[in-house]
């Protein structure tokens, strides 16, 4: 005969491995903001700088007009030809910021060093607010 309280203490352990496994709202925005900025990224390596000046925020839009954005990526990233490999190097969580540090290699051998911070919109998606690209000698 199984004992009630050892059902209990079953369901209890259950209800606790259910709720662990739950990531944490810092976690879930994390995920979120790198779901956001995979397609933005693929976007500026591609050279769709347009477009990804076109699906940031608010906040990237307001810093930078389009065409200096442009001028820009086209003056930095350009020269540097496809990238070869992404390497995340830290995330920082800070209220409706996340920012994500890379470094990239590409195919002719150079790297650089690649900051993009999204910002959490009020309708709870995830937007470009900065993003800062410095090649490295």
């Amino acid at each position: 005969m199984i004992k009630p309280a050892f059902v209990l203490g079953a369901l209890f352990l259950a209800l606790l491995c259910v709720l662990r496994a739950e990531e944490s709202p810092v976690m879930q925005d994390m995920s979120a903001a790198w779901r956001a900025m995979t397609p933005w990224l693929a976007e500026i390596d591609g050279g769709g700088y347009d477009q990804s000046w076109r699906d940031a925020g608010e906040s990237l839009q307001d810093k930078i007009s389009l065409a200096d954005w442009m001028a820009k990526l086209k003056q930095d990233r350009t020269p540097l030809g496809p990238v070869k490999k992404r390497n995340h190097d830290w995330t920082l969580p800070k209220g409706n910021l996340v920012t994500f540090q890379f470094t990239i290699d590409f195919e002719g051998g150079r790297r650089a060093s690649e900051t993009v911070t999204f910002e959490k919109q009020d309708d709870g998606t995830w937007l470009a607010a900065d993003y800062l690209f410095k090649p490295q000698s």
